[in-house]
Formats: C-alpha cells, sequence, structure tokens
C-alpha cells in the first residue's frame, strides 16, 4: 500500500472523528443514550484503528526509503562514488538524496583530481636525476625516487613504511641522517662517498651496480599545513662528475704550469749566460741561441697543440664539422710526406698497406693531422733501422655503420699495460725524461683522441712492454664498395 492509501485512511479516520463530534453535540439525556454512547464508543475505536494502519504504513515506507538512502550512504563512505540514490517521493527526503549525490559527486571529482596531482608528482618526483627520499617524523620512509634507488643499493617497495637505519648501510649517510632527525638545529648539507655495489642489494635482491660516489647529502624538513615538523625530506646530488672535472682542471694547470715552465727556464737561463758572458765567443754565442730557439720551438708548439685542442673540445665542432668523401690514401701519404724526413734521419721505413679506393667521411685536414701524430710517435719511439705499417681496412663503427680503420704500428718500447688507459689524456707520459728529450709536448694523442671523437668515430691502442704498439683509428666509412667505386669513377 502506498503513500496515497495511507492519506486515504488519515482522512477516513478524520470523517470518522468529526460524526462522533458532531453526534455528542446531539446526545441529551434518554432513552437513546445508552444506544448513541455505543456508536460513538465503536466509531472511536474504528477511528484508533484507521490511525494506527495509517502509521504503520507511514512508518513501514519510510523505514524503506531510510534503508535505501542508508545503503547508498555506506557505498559512499567505501568509495564507491559513482553511485547514486534513486530519490523518494516526500519532497524532505528527496532534498536529502539530493544534496548526498552532489557530495558524491564532488568528493569523486576531488579524488579523480587528487590522484592526477599525485600521478603527476610522482612522474615528476622519478624524473628528477637527484636522489630523493622522505621520511615521517618517525624516520620511516614515505617516498623514494629511482635515483635514490639506485645510489643507495635499494628497491623502493621493500622499504617504504621502515626506518632508515633498517636499509641505509653507508656510515657517512647514516650518521648525516641521524644528525639532522635527531636535531633541531637548521638542515645543513654535506659531502658524503658512497661505496661501490656489487649488484647485490639487501636479502639478496638484485640491484643496480655502480662504481663508488660522491654526493652532496642535503636534508629539509617537512611541515604541516600548521607548519609543524612532520618528517625529513633528503636530497642526493650525484657530484662524482664535478670533482672528477675539478681534478682534471688542476692536473690540466699543473701539467701546462709544468711543461711551460721547462723551455722558459731554459731560454732564460741561457739568455742571461748569453747577457753575463757577452758574445765574445761567436761559436758557443750561436750554440745558446740555438737551445733558446729549441726551446721557444717547444714552447711554440705546446701553445698550438694547446690552441688546437681547445678548438677541438667546442661541444658545437661535431655538428658543425665539415666533412666529405676522402681517399684514405691521399690523407695516410700526406701524413707520411710530413714525416719522411725524420723516419729518413733514423733509417725507418714508413710501409702502407691502403686499398685501392678506400673512403671515408672526414675532414681531410683534421683526418691528416690525426694520422701524423700517430706516424710522428711511431717513428719517434721506434728504434733506427727498423719500420712503421699502416694499414688501412673496411670495418664496423660502434653504431653500427660502415667504417674505415687505420692501424699504425711500430716496433717500439711499447707500455705496460697500467698505462694503456690514461695514454689519451693531456700531458700523461709513459716515460717522462724521453718524451721531453724527443720534443713531445704530451697533448698529441689528446688531439687524436678529441679529432676522432669529433667526426663520432674512436681510437684504441694495443701494446705489451717491449712488443711496440698499435694504435687504432677509426672513422666513418663512405657506403659500400660499389658505391666507393662510382665515387672514384666520378
Amino acid at each position: 500500500m502506498g503513500v496515497p492509501s495511507a492519506a486515504m485512511l488519515l482522512a477516513a479516520a478524520a470523517g470518522l472523528g468529526w460524526f462522533a463530534a458532531s453526534r455528542l453535540r446531539q446526545l441529551k439525556p434518554g432513552p437513546d443514550a445508552e444506544e448513541l454512547l455505543r456508536e460513538l464508543l465503536t466509531a472511536g475505536a474504528l477511528c484508533t484503528l484507521v490511525l494506527t494502519a495509517g502509521m504503520l504504513l507511514l512508518l513501514r515506507r519510510l523505514s524503506r526509503t531510510l534503508g535505501r538512502i542508508e545503503a547508498g550512504a555506506s557505498r559512499f563512505a567505501e568509495g564507491r562514488l559513482t553511485h547514486r540514490i534513486v530519490a523518494p517521493e516526500p519532497a524532505e527526503l528527496a532534498s536529502l538524496v539530493s544534496s548526498l549525490n552532489r557530495m558524491a559527486a564532488l568528493l569523486d571529482e576531488q579524488m579523480a583530481g587528487a590522484v592526477t596531482q599525485r600521478g603527476e608528482l610522482e612522474a615528476v618526483l622519478q624524473s628528477i636525476d637527484s636522489g630523493v627520499l622522505a621520511l615521517d617524523s618517525e624516520g620511516r620512509a614515505i617516498s623514494i625516487n629511482r635515483a635514490a634507488e639506485v645510489m643507495l643499493a635499494i628497491e623502493g617497495l621493500a622499504v617504504r613504511g621502515r626506518r632508515y637505519q633498517e636499509f641505509v648501510d653507508h656510515p657517512g649517510l647514516l650518521g648525516f641522517l641521524n644528525d639532522v632527525t635527531e636535531s633541531d638545529a637548521a638542515p645543513s648539507s654535506r659531502e658524503i662517498t658512497l661505496a661501490a655495489t656489487d649488484g647485490a642489494g639487501e636479502d639478496g635482491r638484485a640491484v643496480e651496480s655502480r662504481r663508488p660516489l660522491s654526493v652532496r647529502a642535503t636534508a629539509g624538513w617537512l611541515r604541516g599545513p600548521d607548519g609543524a615538523r612532520v618528517g625529513t625530506m633528503l636530497f642526493l646530488q650525484d657530484v662524482s662528475q664535478l670533482k672528477r672535472l675539478e681534478t682534471m682542471r688542476s692536473d690540466f694547470a699543473a701539467n701546462v704550469s709544468h711543461e711551460l715552465r721547462t723551455p722558459i727556464t731554459n731560454i732564460k737561463g741561457y739568455i742571461e749566460t748569453l747577457l753575463d758572458a757577452g758574445m765574445s765567443d761567436p761559436e758557443l754565442s750561436e750554440k745558446f741561441l740555438r737551445v733558446v730557439q729549441r726551446n721557444a720551438e717547444r714552447l711554440g708548439a705546446i701553445v698550438d697543440d694547446m690552441l688546437a685542442l681547445t678548438t677541438l673540445e667546442r661541444p658545437e665542432l661535431q655538428g658543425s664539422l665539415v666533412t666529405g668523401p676522402t681517399p684514405v690514401l691521399a690523407v695516410v701519404d700526406a701524413a707520411r710526406a710530413e714525416c719522411e724526413a725524420d723516419a729518413r734521419a733514423k733509417q725507418i721505413m714508413v710501409d702502407m698497406s691502403i686499398p685501392p679506393g678506400l673512403r671515408f667521411d672526414v675532414n681531410p685536414r683534421l683526418a691528416e693531422q690525426a694520422v701524423f701524430n700517430l706516424l710522428e710517435n711511431a717513428v719517434k719511439y721506434s728504434p733506427p733501422r727498423t719500420s712503421v705499417r699502416v694499414k688501412a681496412r673496411r670495418v664496423t663503427t660502434d653504431a653500427g655503420g660502415p667504417g674505415v680503420e687505420i692501424a699504425v704500428e711500430d716496433d717500439g718500447p711499447g707500455m705496460a699495460a697500467e698505462h694503456l688507459p690514461r695514454i689519451f689524456e693531456r700531458f700523461y707520459r709513459v716515460d717522462k725524461g724521453r718524451s721531453r728529450d724527443q720534443g713531445g709536448t704530451g697533448l698529441g694523442l689528446a688531439i687524436v683522441k678529441h679529432i676522432a671523437t669529433a667526426h663520432g668515430g674512436s681510437v684504441a691502442v694495443e701494446s705489451a712492454p717491449g712488443r711496440g704498439a698499435t694504435f687504432r683509428l677509426v672513422f666513418r666509412g663512405v657506403g659500400s664498395e660499389r658505391g666507393e667505386a662510382d665515387l672514384a669513377e666520378s
């Protein structure tokens, strides 16, 4: 029975009540009073029954409606905010249901926005190169990005909710975090060295292996809406490359000073001797002047090589370097011609084995400079009456394209294995005294490396004591053999 039926019952009860009231007004003492009283009692009982039935019907309908509203509200509490409660007929309850549905829609919109914002913040956090670790007021990990996982050799999901003392095993970093979390002083920063990892993490889990790192650890405080401190934020910036660059800069400055000081000191000493002794002995004066000239030329060579290196180290050079198909034989022959006088003086034969028609994509002047530096070194350090071999062949570059390798082999004293990784560094010398005696600047091989890099190529060395050395210089090749033959014909 619906609401209209209950209303009809209430109307009927009201009618019975009106009837009883009218009859009471007509009641007079007499023989019919008793009969009239019975009628009134009957009408009252009927009125009570009708009112009770109507109230029961109304309460039953209201209970079902409130049950549906309660079920809808429970769904909202469970997070099912897309659910909607069907509006009931009573206007008061319909207004309540409409308000609940609007509240659910607003919460759903806000939750979706919060999820999107959280995803964006997580994406930003993971894309940061520096390591980021967030801790709550108890020192438990709240969030960690990929960079911090690699630096600390841990797995993010495994450490969330755990205290930092359980997963940070670097003494320097652990001490820094202890100082920060246990102190009310302003956050600070500290340089820390993190030990190398071998790929085995906590509990035997596989993690990314890496070399030792120098990091700058900086701590900040996490604050709540009321400004109270609720946690700690740790930032780890890898400064290993900066420290290496600082070391290289210091070494370079020291090496340049040392290399320049030697010829300058010689020039100054011999000039002072000439000034003190006078020019009375022409033979001795000429000897001293030739020493001055030789040291001046060496000084000029060092300056020229440093300028060449400065040009080759410019980042924009590789993108703007003008290259083109160039015959390998022409480049090697031009470099050989420049070394011919020195080779003839030591009776060293320079043998060339270059396939006809072989070409590579290079800047001819720079390629010739690189080959000349290698040939000059080979002739300089080879014993008299030996040979230097220059060979060229087609290879595949590291990028997978066609390439040309030029190999320069000599019969010199060779080098121990510990020198090979550093042989292309500026001013690095295997035998410092011998190199200076032979007029080397210490920059020739560094120039070769930079020329190869500017062309997108590479250079490597193979050597052992007493077995000479072989330098392999790789440049980009020009197509296939058929393409090279077509170029040669044109």
